[in-house]
């Protein structure tokens, strides 16, 4: 199973890193909107069998990620 960007999930991920770079400079923004790629690589193996949840859109999961201080 692939795993699809909607265009707000990646607007989103565009806009984390922008509010972040700000914040804690460029090397951290890039290394939080990885972490959050990785953390939503589950939904590639197993979407149907738990990762994640359903969302109103058919054929389409959520997953609500960790949050993470940054250093």
């Amino acid at each position: 199973m692939s795993l699809k960007w909607t265009r707000k999930a990646a607007a989103d991920l565009d806009a984390i890193y922008d509010h972040y770079v700000v914040l804690i400079g460029p090397e951290k923004a890039l290394k939080a909107v990885q972490d959050i790629v990785e953390q939503v690589k589950p939904l590639q193996q197993v979407a149907n069998q738990g990762a994640g949840r359903p969302s109103e859109v058919p054929g389409v999961r959520t997953l609500t990620l960790e949050r993470w201080p940054f250093s």
